[in-house]
């Protein structure tokens, strides 16, 4: 703030004594504009971003979700794969969330969980185990074997130009 207080009073100076007439507010808001870049780019540089265990920005992996259940994921400008491989000997109901804006997942279920499928899309693609695909709405979709007394997977999904694969472990 103290920066675009001296700017302003340099601008008024140079009006004043220069006799150089341009638009005050203009020019305050283009400098600002350009020092805020300038400290969204170099702070980029020197130091990474922060996310949080169960957030992922401009990252590609494989990861073991069964320990982290029930977790909810958020996605941005990423590539994971969610690992559900060992969720079944949990035996309770496990609850499972992903948010996702340009990103892409894949998301292996064991063939022997039941689960319970929650989707919001917008212009994205949801692909469900049995070739379900989905591109903008809402829906839900349910394995043969489910049943809600019984452990299952609730997985909510909410994605937003991008990609959700579901599809069982090879």
């Amino acid at each position: 703030m103290c920066i675009l207080l001296f700017l302003a009073g340099i601008v008024l100076l140079i009006r004043i004594l220069l006799n150089v007439d341009f638009a005050l507010l203009r020019v305050l808001t283009g400098i600002l504009l350009i020092l805020i870049g300038v400290k969204i780019i170099f702070s980029a540089f020197t130091r990474p971003f922060k996310t949080g265990d169960n957030e992922f920005l401009f990252r590609s992996e494989t990861i073991d979700v069964t320990h982290n259940l029930p977790g909810k994921y958020q996605l941005v400008l990423s590539k994971i794969n969610f690992d559900l491989g060992e969720a079944k000997r949990r035996g309770k109901k496990i609850d499972m969330k992903i948010r996702s804006l340009f990103s892409g997942s894949t998301v292996y279920l064991p063939d022997d969980l039941p689960f319970n499928i929650e989707f919001n899309a917008i212009f994205s693609s949801v692909r469900m185990p049995e070739r379900i695909s989905a591109i903008f709405g809402r829906g839900s979709y349910s394995s043969d074997d489910f049943d809600p007394d019984m452990p299952h997977l609730n997985l909510n999904v909410k994605i937003v130009f991008g990609n959700v694969t579901l599809m069982y472990e090879p």
